[in-house]
């Protein structure tokens, strides 16, 4: 067993790239030193990994109908979807009125109203 220069990582002899990072393993010549190569990235894409999404969470319209149900007079539903900033504004107007309540009830139906497809094409990134 050998072990990778750049991290460390344990792997069997006679393989060309580090199954952890990709970098080239380091061949021996006939005078048993070490070739030094320069680190190379190998970008692996397994048929296990292509649902993954890198930059956001995929959202659901059902959690996102209860978070505006229950919790929608705080603007805690804008959070979930990305909007931060109507979350804010959500947080700031619940102490003085209930007119943000009003307006999650409003955003309730229209959530309601909306088709799951339109829903993942408005409020997810990788959708």
């Amino acid at each position: 067993m050998a072990f990778c220069k750049n991290c460390g990582k344990q792997f069997v002899e006679g393989i060309k790239y580090c199954p952890s990072c990709g970098t080239i393993c380091q061949e021996i010549n006939a005078n048993n030193s070490p070739i030094v190569q320069q680190p190379t990235i190998v970008y692996v894409q397994s048929p296990q990994q292509q649902n993954v999404y890198v930059h956001g969470v995929e959202k659901s319209k059902g959690i996102t109908l209860l978070l505006c149900f229950f919790l929608g007079g705080f603007g805690i539903h804008q959070f979930y979807i990305g909007n931060t900033i109507k979350g804010v504004t959500y947080l700031l107007f619940c102490w003085i009125c209930y007119i943000t309540g009003i307006v999650a009830i409003i955003d309730f139906f229209i959530f309601l109203c909306m088709s799951e497809e339109r829903f993942h094409q408005k409020y997810d990134k990788n959708y």
